[in-house]
């Protein structure tokens, strides 16, 4: 028996906020401080340099991979309709 689309779907939610609450509950455990962690200069750094990386990725997905995948998806409903 599957169960509907939704309720697979709001699993992967439910799933998501255990995995943060356990992950907070050990940070907790071994007495780390998410504050003084997140107000560090290495680490507000560090979080600078992946978010400049992640812009940078998603210009490049923008300028290359997205026309690739407009193109095909003409092709194939040129095709589609050339068949009916």
């Amino acid at each position: 028996m599957t169960l509907p689309y939704k309720i697979q779907k709001n699993r992967g939610l439910v799933k998501a906020i255990v995995i943060i609450v356990v992950a907070l509950l050990i940070i907790s455990y071994y007495g780390l401080n998410l504050r003084d962690i997140v107000n560090k200069p290495v680490t507000q750094s560090n979080f600078a340099y992946v978010w400049e990386q992640v812009i940078h990725l998603w210009a490049w997905i923008k300028a290359i991979i997205l026309p690739l995948i407009g193109k095909a998806v003409e092709n194939t409903s040129a095709t589609t309709t050339a068949a009916l």
